[in-house]
């Protein structure tokens, strides 16, 4: 990569861990409801899609850094007491899940009921915002 790829990178992985407050419209209501989410840098590999957001409901999607910049808190941003964000390493749990979705394990003499987990399913879900996926999969 040339120098300014080599910047882009740096700037890129220097967002991981920060904080972002984007609103969403729930379907189901159609009120906007504003989510706080954190950045997970996924490596320069994944470019222009540097991060996963992992947002407080647990949903989450893949973002580039022009994207990123509108919904980006300041670095000295606190999360709010009442909110907790989910910790996990986005690119393994997602793999991991996918592949636990393919070949669900079987207790004896019952089968393991799936959840559905929107963490763990494969990168087209991720583009939906919080919420929206789960009403389509019921249908």
């Amino acid at each position: 990569p040339d120098a300014a790829m080599r910047r882009r990178d740096s700037t890129a992985e220097a967002l991981h861990g920060r904080l972002v407050c984007r609103p969403f419209k729930d379907p189901a209501t159609g009120l906007t409801r504003t989510f706080w989410g954190r950045v997970q840098y996924r490596g320069k590999q994944y470019r222009p899609q540097y991060y996963t957001v992992v947002y407080e409901d647990g949903d989450s999607h893949t973002a580039t850094t022009a994207a990123l910049r509108k919904w980006l808190m300041p670095a000295e941003q606190q999360l709010p007491a009442n909110i907790t964000i989910p910790e996990r390493d986005s690119d393994s749990t997602a793999a991991a899940g996918s592949m636990q979705l393919l070949q669900p394990q079987q207790q004896p003499q019952q089968q393991q009921q799936q959840q559905w987990q929107p963490a763990l399913l494969p990168l087209p879900s991720m583009l939906l915002p919080p919420g929206e996926l789960q009403p389509l999969l019921q249908r």
